[in-house]
């Protein structure tokens, strides 16, 4: 291993080696002032090394003695989770914070990869499976050793593996999880699309020269070729990584376009050339066992993509357009979309209401809204919130979105005839304590529903309706008689997925004033807005959550019901019951700066 013990002249004297590098010149700064023995080298005994995480927050006050020590009761509940992590995950500290302190403790830099300029040298050094593996990123080259930036730099196997896929001595830097995330996207995404498509381009070419030789030249051929394969399955796991719900591929006249929905917002990623079109559309009608030599009619598939330890569901929709064929690929990642009940953004009070209706023995809860409202998560969360109970719930869906161990799942398959209904039928017969029926569709299945709450299950199930109460009202329309509706639904949930704002980025919202007006909020009310950076790719929004309304059932609202009073009637009788509207939730919100009040406008009810 080259010597570090003489300091570079070129370089700025005597830099803050725990100072947050944002620069190749900084990091060299840092790493030379560790190695001119002025600071602590990585794992030296010191002072400040031998303190606890907990005593050097307090040192920096960046917590009081009384934070420490609720963390370590929380700890006691949660002995696989860090004091640092407990602190981060309660809004005590930043993750930012909590990482230069470590550097500290660690005596290593710590750096800011948004906008480090990596060493394309450094780069090639690390194959993009093997980054993404062990979750680092290669900086610089430095005196002949290779920086990586990485957030667990004691991991004795993983620097094992580094310097033998590198062959060189490894120096490790530290990183935020998140920072390191976006680097990889951002790193290897662009390198690896920009050479394979340059490698499909090629092969093309030879697919075409031996095409005039008489040779048979087949979309399937060129769809199964190693670069194509290449591209689809790093298209595919950047999506899961990045936390995506939809891959759009568009064709447009000259090109095709890559497009993510990240957090409900779309976002443009990378721009194929159109010459690549056909065979990309068939690899992912191959994948999707689809017909590869049908190009008229939409078809519909379905993927089974491995991930690290998991494997993620896909459905797959593909589309005929005037320019081409059009993918829309929804990605069911179950390590993404399953929260505990308590993660999903509930008050305490109706928290409490909603493991109420849980814990009863029988009744109809229905979770409502459009597509794309989250209803999915919020049942299978309640699922898992049921499995506590040590009951047996089986479930009838189409597609089964998450699986989860301990259930059993049931996929509707209507081409044969296995309906909703069918299936519902079915289970009956297998003494369910629960179950979870995926949409009630039609007259059929609502009867069969109502006829297993009546007979002792507890029975959850989503309806497209625009309202707590106007899920009654929708189940009147399919023609359930409003006594039996009274008597089984216990609970109804309407809901919306509204963005929260990036806190990067955040500033204050200048508000229309007839949004103002319609929200009823006044006009010198503070509110506040994502600008947009590299953290939130430009939107603003940083994550979701859920704008909602939770129905419960009272014996004034049966009463309404049964005598058959109309939807407005209802929803008074809901609100002198104390439910808060989804509209008014979504200003709340906004009031509390975790979303723009334009966002509350956005999925009002009234």
């Amino acid at each position: 291993m080259a010597s570090l013990s003489v300091p570079n002249p070129a370089l700025p004297p005597d830099p803050a080696p725990h100072a947050a590098a944002r620069s190749a010149q900084e990091l060299r700064a840092c790493l030379e002032h560790l190695a001119s023995g002025k600071a602590t080298r990585a794992g030296a005994p010191s002072e400040f090394a031998r303190q606890k995480i907990g005593e050097l927050l307090q040192h920096e006050r960046l917590v009081t003695e009384q934070h420490v020590l609720e963390a370590l009761s929380a700890q006691k509940l949660m002995p696989d989770m860090k004091i640092g992590q407990i602190l981060v995950e309660s809004g005590v500290i930043t993750e930012e914070e909590l990482h230069a302190v470590l550097a500290r403790l660690l005596g290593i830099p710590y750096v800011k990869l948004a906008q480090f300029e990596v060493e394309p040298a450094a780069v090639a050094m690390l194959k993009q499976s093997i980054a993404r593996r062990v979750r680092v990123i290669p900086l610089i080259l430095h005196r002949e050793q290779l920086v990586v930036a990485t957030h667990s730099p004691k991991d004795p196997e993983t620097l094992d593996l580094l310097r033998f896929v590198a062959d060189r001595p490894v120096l490790t830097v530290l990183a935020t999880p998140r920072d390191i995330e976006r680097a990889l996207n951002r790193i290897y995404s662009r390198v690896d699309h920009a050479q394979v498509i340059e490698q499909i381009a090629a092969r093309r070419l030879e697919v075409d020269a031996a095409a005039d030789s008489g040779l048979a030249n087949s979309i399937a051929a060129a769809a199964n070729e190693e670069p194509m394969i290449k591209l689809v399955n790093d298209m595919l796991g950047e999506a899961i990584q990045r936390r995506v719900s939809d891959i759009h591929l568009r064709p447009a006249e000259d090109h095709v376009d890559l497009v993510y929905r990240i957090d409900g917002s779309l976002v443009g990623v990378a721009e194929f050339p159109k010459s690549i079109h056909a065979s990309l559309i068939g690899r992912m009608k191959i994948i999707g066992n689809m017909d590869i030599s049908e190009h008229r009619m939409p078809q519909d598939g379905q993927i089974r993509f491995r991930s690290g330890d998991s494997t993620v569901e896909m459905r797959v929709s593909i589309l005929p357009t005037v320019a081409g064929e059009s993918v829309c690929i929804r990605v069911l990642n179950s390590r993404a979309g399953l929260k505990p009940i308590g993660e999903l953004g509930f008050s305490d009070r109706d928290l409490q209401a909603l493991t109420e209706l849980l814990e009863k023995s029988f009744g109809l809860i229905l979770v409502v809204g459009p597509t794309g409202s989250g209803k999915s998560t919020t049942l299978y969360s309640c699922l898992s919130e049921l499995m506590r109970r040590n009951l047996n719930i089986i479930t009838v869906e189409d597609p089964v979105e998450f699986h989860l161990p301990g259930i059993e799942q049931v996929q509707v398959r209507s081409a044969i005839g296995f309906t909703f209904a069918a299936g519902l039928r079915q289970i009956l017969r297998h003494d369910p304590d629960a179950i979870l029926i995926g949409e009630i569709r039609d007259r059929e299945t609502a009867e069969i529903v109502i006829k297993s709450a009546l007979t002792g299950h507890i029975v959850l199930s989503t309806l497209h309706a625009n309202s707590a109460v106007g899920s009654v009202t929708r189940l009147s329309d399919m023609g359930v008689l409003p006594y039996l509706i009274s008597s089984t639904m216990i609970g109804s949930q309407a809901q919306r997925l509204i963005r929260t704002n990036c806190l990067h980025c955040m500033d204050e919202e200048r508000v229309d004033p007839h949004i103002r007006r319609v929200m009823g909020v006044g006009p010198r009310e503070l509110f506040m807005k994502g600008r947009g950076c590299q953290e939130c790719n430009g939107t603003g929004f940083k994550g979701r959550t859920a704008a909602y309304e939770l129905l419960r059932m009272t014996p004034a609202m049966q009463e309404k019901i049964t005598e058959g009073a109309s939807a407005a009637a209802l929803y008074r009788q809901a609100l002198d019951d104390g439910m808060v509207p989804l509209t008014q939730h979504a200003v709340d919100l906004a009031r509390r700066y975790k979303t723009s009040l334009s966002e509350a406008y956005r999925v009002r009810l009234e």
